[in-house]
């Protein structure tokens, strides 16, 4: 076998090793010990009572957005906020008069912002955002 089919040949079997390493490092088997959870809001905490990222996925809160890294945490109310999760994109489309409007740089996990309230101690750790601070998801009247 020639030298450079040789090589070729080397670098796709490396390729292949080094593939097959790189997915099972990124699945690891179970150790047996529970991933972090969320832990629950208490049912009927007055929205002010609330971090962000409680407030965010609260069935009765809608957090605003006030100013980079700013935030508050109010009673949902009108048509595009009460009976749907701040961040239900179909739930808000079916409603004629409502309209989807996106984040603008909001990052879910803790560290992107609070309001009045900082994340608890032994919030679940998130991953990294690109951008964070920014306006959350919401579901708006149609202008």
């Amino acid at each position: 076998m020639p030298c450079q089919a040789r090589f070729v040949l080397l670098v796709v079997v490396l390729l292949a090793l080094g593939c097959d390493r790189a997915r099972k490092q990124s699945a690891p088997e179970s150790s047996g010990s529970p991933a972090p959870t969320l832990k629950p809001i208490p049912k009927g905490a007055a929205c002010d009572s609330l971090s962000r990222t409680q407030c965010f996925r609260s069935d009765h809160c809608f957090l605003d957005w006030q100013a980079p890294t700013k935030y508050s945490c109010r009673a949902r109310k009108g048509p595009c906020e009460l009976g749907l999760h701040q961040a239900d994109r179909a739930g808000c489309e079916q409603r004629a008069q409502c309209e989807w409007k996106s984040p603008n740089c909001y990052c879910p996990f803790p560290g992107y912002g609070d309001t009045a309230v900082p994340e608890p101690p032994g919030a679940m750790a998130g991953g990294a955002c690109g951008c964070g601070g920014g306006a959350p998801p919401m579901c708006v009247l149609r202008q």
